[in-house]
């Protein structure tokens, strides 16, 4: 099983706000003997933490525009 949410950035178009970008964070996932788990698979996938380290508090890297 696998957790997460997205980060997204809206932006205001013909008066209509629409995500224009989103990025997928994965918060965690629990594990079942069966097989290897979700991150040892897909190393390169992003990862949700606790605390100001996580990637909604760093939006700048991931959004160079972001006012």
């Amino acid at each position: 099983i696998i957790s997460g949410r997205y980060l997204d950035r809206f932006e205001k178009r013909d008066g209509v706000w629409k995500i224009s970008h989103r990025i997928e964070v994965n918060d965690w996932t629990r594990e079942d003997d069966s097989k290897d788990g979700w991150f040892s698979e897909n190393p390169g996938g992003l990862r949700g933490v606790r605390g100001k380290e996580d990637l909604s508090f760093d939006r700048k890297n991931f959004y160079p525009n972001w006012n």
